[in-house]
């Protein structure tokens, strides 16, 4: 490790400038920011996560029609 870390006064890091504690910086007063589209999509097909609710899409090539179509056993 360089000298320099060795010393009692050594922080790593930048400072911000700015003082927030960390509860403000997790949940904001405002809210969270609005969610871009094709960023929410991109995160959605990296992390296999999709909101609360939302039927996931796998884009699999059927051949049969989907929204048609009843899996399983049928009379």
């Amino acid at each position: 490790m360089p000298a320099e870390t060795q010393t009692n006064g050594f922080k790593f890091g930048v400072p911000s400038g700015v003082q927030i504690n960390a509860k403000e910086l997790l949940y904001p007063a405002g809210g969270s920011l609005e969610e871009i589209p094709d960023v929410a999509a991109m995160y959605e097909k990296t992390h296999m996560v999709a909101p609360a609710g939302v039927q996931r899409k796998r884009n699999y090539a059927w051949t049969v029609d989907p929204t048609d179509h009843v899996f399983g056993y049928g009379e």
